[in-house]
């Protein structure tokens, strides 16, 4: 799981309360527990843990469903290696992605021909252009057409195209795209010159 919440929103501070609580815990226990023949001092123990204890739980269980932790799994983490090990000047297709960060501009640091996920570029783009790049990936993804593919592909200098596996299927004809990579979730292709 990574937090994805922005710099403003609360931190997460339930790591710092679980140290703080499990160490003073761990201070006392043992102190009480020579001791515990008296009911009060259990009392004590057990109230001393519950309270060291509520911050922690409280916390993590109300982060724990905040809508700004994204699971990344194996199969995104196998494209990220990837797209990792490619050559630093390498652009990379993908779907267009909302409310998930790309995979290779997130986290493999590759520029993409549009990421909307906390996106500095789609800043600076015209509004021409911004629709201009907007249509081709929907072109793109969605088109039967290889020709007007591979226009795209020339466009932007396309060195790479990923989808996922459902997507991925409509690749299967196109001659420009050579599967470089396929788990279960994606499939990443490089593309031919």
């Amino acid at each position: 799981m990574i937090y994805l919440g922005t710099y403003s929103h609360t931190a997460n501070n339930s790591v710092w309360f679980a140290v703080q609580g499990l160490a003073g815990a761990w201070l006392v226990v043992p102190y009480f527990l020579e001791r515990i023949g008296n009911k009060k001092i259990r009392a004590v123990i057990a109230l001393m843990l519950i309270v060291l204890a509520i911050p922690s739980t409280a916390q993590f269980l109300k982060m724990r469903f905040e809508p700004n932790y994204i699971r990344i799994d194996k199969d995104a983490m196998e494209v990220i290696a990837y797209l990792k090990n490619t050559p630093p000047e390498s652009v990379v297709l993908h779907e267009l992605n909302k409310d998930t960060p790309s995979l290779s501009a997130n986290f493999a640091g590759r520029s993409v021909v549009m990421s909307f996920f906390r996106s500095f570029i789609t800043l600076h783009l015209s509004e021409k252009e911004f629709r201009q790049r907007l249509n081709d990936i929907l072109l793109f993804f969605d088109s039967g057409d290889a020709g007007k593919r591979s226009v795209i592909l020339d466009r932007y200098h396309v060195d790479y195209v990923y989808a996922s596996r459902p997507r991925a299927s409509v690749f299967e004809t196109e001659e420009r795209l050579s599967p470089v990579l396929e788990n279960k979730s994606y499939v990443l292709f490089a593309v031919k010159r």
